[in-house]
């Protein structure tokens, strides 16, 4: 009797034993799982608190190299005795466009507009007063039909063509910038578990891209 009685209480010890062995397991699983957790998920959500800002890209160079190309075709030819007027026209045409579709291509429609504005309004200024200004010039006629304009609208005209010519490029180059949104990186979340009823603790990891 004593036997069975001393081996009934050595089984519930180890019964009791393995239990509390079990449950110091599982809360060292979830202690770790938690520790783990934190390490992984701070940082991660400030990273995705941190606000990056947006990339600025400088593209001046490009208009740059468009204007000095279309200047030297217009060089060309108009150093050519016959033949050159193609690439004088090819030239001016690119020099009024190229600069426009640059920006275009970076996505600044509002430095497009301003662009292909200056470029061919300051064009039709020009042509404009270059046209009055001829057309008041005397050339031999009579005193009694003298012009009707003494040529300041024309120079006004001129002026302001030039101006906006000149001023195309400087703006091209300068103001040709381009924004770039940062790539979204990609945010980890682990959630730990634990379950005291089945003695058994884990990790729950989600990923978002």
């Amino acid at each position: 009797m004593r036997l069975s009685a001393n081996s009934s209480e050595s089984r519930a010890a180890c019964v009791l034993r393995s239990r509390s062995a079990m449950r110091i397991t599982s809360i060292q699983l979830a202690v770790a799982s938690l520790v783990l957790a934190l390490a992984v998920a701070v940082p991660a959500q400030a990273q995705q608190d941190e606000e990056i800002p947006p990339t600025r890209t400088w593209y001046g160079w490009q208009t740059l190299i468009a204007d000095s190309l279309s200047i030297s075709t217009i060089v060309v030819g108009a150093s050519f005795d016959d033949g050159g007027g193609a690439l004088v026209g090819v030239g001016i045409v690119s020099l009024l466009v190229t600069p426009a579709i640059i920006h275009a291509a970076h996505r600044n429609w509002l430095l497009m507009g301003v662009s292909l504005g200056l470029r061919v309004g300051g064009s039709a200024l020009l042509l404009a007063g270059i046209i009055q200004s001829l057309s008041n010039i005397d050339w031999g006629s009579d005193e009694e039909n003298p012009p009707s304009d003494d040529g300041s609208s024309g120079t006004v005209l001129v002026i302001l063509g030039t101006f906006a010519l000149i001023s195309a490029p400087i703006l091209d180059a300068v103001l040709a910038i381009e924004e770039r949104a940062p790539a979204q990186s990609s945010a980890w979340t682990v959630r730990p578990w634990a379950s005291a009823r089945d003695r058994s603790a884990g990790m729950t990891f989600a990923a978002a891209f």
